[in-house]
């Protein structure tokens, strides 16, 4: 039996957590805010004791207090797990100075991150709702994914190579198993979109403070940050900072994408700048009838189409900082082993070379002969799992943008979307601390895809399912409330 008090602090503490949710800060850090600010905290001591303490210590210490929150606070590492994967790199910059090893270490670090939250989303599935049709996409990915790399069709055994000081990384099963998870969370399409702009941001403040730019080509880098990496990591978020503005009338968010924009700009990475510009391009058409999407793509067309009458080419408008020889030797590599890619395909359509055996291949090919990756994740996919692994590959991402949506979902699907240019443009999307926030951004589209845009309104998507000052307390308890 409940006292007529006890149902009284009930709605004390809902009325003060719906009040709370007003402010902007705490509404995105929604409970418990102290788990998710130990995880920061110990990340900026770990920055701070760099060189005095043992960088494997503070990892430790990482994982351990991440395990607590999984496990006690699962709703909040839903929140957290953006900020780790995206500042994962940033322990390494002062603490481990071969670049290699900062790849491996924070492949590494993540996988067992997404373990822990897997494992808890797992532990929940009875009481989330479990949707197995859209699973099934995954987990026949992740099969095919793993008989190759376990057993790739062809051998490789007597070709030794290091991939990173160690064999190749199984990233891709990594990241599906973050999108797995994410789709059992179902985390908030709200509270995703304001801390992936957050994160960015505090990415882009520390990298403009602490960042340097390499040689000729002046682009802005740190050692845990690459200039390709950086502007992957920000460039969304400079996309949910313009769909927050326009979709949700938010346009003091507008502010720290200014200054994701500037970092973007300052790595001179051309994928980070194809992902801002179909971001953009997404945000001003979609919703718009079809007269309209027509008017501004062809608006779109003819300022391309006019600034390269005078002169200037594609890539140095998606890179004006850097150089033409740096440009030029960058797309003579990538040309190259973009068609030997294509070549694979041809030979291998149905089984492929086996998870990271491209890279090898082109090693022992005659026309290379050095370990490269293609700056595809399209065509990677392709070659190394064959067609019907691009084809579950592709299913999967249609599947989470097909639905439109308005408020924060579309918001989120903005975001995503113009995480497909990148996927096109680079040869991170397998590597869980660099693409982690892109599969979690999908995994909440997929998980929210049966709201359909008249099922919500374009204000808040909370607001259907949260109503400030409402009792916590269920209606039958009232009934049997006994005044003492």
């Amino acid at each position: 039996m409940f006292s007529l008090r006890r149902a009284r602090n009930l709605d004390n503490a809902n009325f003060l957590s719906s009040g709370l949710a007003h402010i902007p800060i705490l509404a995105t850090l929604q409970p418990p805010i102290f788990s998710i600010a130990a995880l920061l905290v110990v990340s900026l001591i770990s920055t701070l004791l760099a060189g005095k303490v043992s960088v494997y210590l503070v990892i430790a210490a990482l994982l351990l207090v991440w395990l607590i929150v999984v496990m006690a606070w699962f709703r909040a590492a839903t929140l957290a797990i953006i900020p780790i994967v995206m500042f994962s790199p940033a322990p390494f910059d002062n603490g481990v100075r071969d670049a290699a090893s900062i790849t491996q270490m924070t492949a590494i670090v993540i996988a067992i991150v997404v373990a822990i939250f897997a494992t808890g989303a797992v532990l929940r599935i009875t009481s989330i709702s479990f949707n197995l049709k859209e699973h099934s996409f995954v987990l026949l990915l992740g099969l095919i994914i793993l008989i190759g790399y376990i057993a790739p069709p062809k051998n490789f055994t007597n070709f030794q190579v290091n991939y990173f000081g160690a064999d190749h990384f199984p990233g891709l099963l990594v990241c599906l198993s973050l999108l797995a998870a994410t789709m059992i969370a179902q985390p908030s399409p709200k509270n995703i979109v304001r801390i992936l702009v957050i994160a960015s941001t505090i990415i882009g403040v520390m990298v403009f403070l602490r960042g340097t730019y390499g040689g000729d080509d002046f682009r802005l880098r740190t050692e845990g940050y690459g200039s390709n990496t950086l502007a992957i990591l920000v460039a969304p978020a400079v996309v949910a900072s313009l769909g927050l503005a326009v979709y949700c009338r938010q346009r003091i968010w507008l502010v720290p994408g200014i200054l994701c924009l500037a970092c973007v700009i300052a790595t001179g990475s051309r994928g980070g700048m194809l992902t801002l510009l179909a971001g953009t391009l997404f945000v001003l058409v979609a919703g718009r009838t079809r007269k309209g999407k027509i008017v501004t793509i062809g608006m779109v067309g003819l300022l391309v189409a006019g600034t390269m009458a005078i002169g200037v080419s594609p890539w140095e408008m998606l890179a004006p900082l850097r150089s033409e020889a740096s440009i030029q030797s960058s797309t003579d590599v990538r040309s190259a082993i973009l068609l030997f890619t294509v070549e694979q395909i041809g030979e291998n359509p149905l089984r492929g070379l086996g998870y990271g055996n491209l890279a090898r291949q082109a090693a022992l090919s005659p026309e290379f002969g050095y370990h490269s990756g293609v700056h595809n994740e399209y065509l990677r996919v392709a070659a190394e799992e064959g067609i019907p692994g691009i084809i579950l590959y592709l299913s999967i991402l249609w599947m989470a943008l097909r639905v439109s949506h308005t408020g924060y979902l579309a918001v989120l699907r903005a975001s995503t979307f113009s995480c497909l240019a990148w996927l096109g443009t680079d040869a991170i999307g397998g590597h869980p601390a660099h693409s982690g926030h892109f599969w979690v951004m999908l995994g909440c589209l997929i998980a929210h895809r049966g709201l359909r845009r008249h099922q919500l309104r374009p204000d808040s998507y909370e607001k259907k399912y949260v109503q400030p000052h409402q009792s916590s307390v269920p209606t039958h308890v009232h009934s049997s409330i006994r005044i003492s």
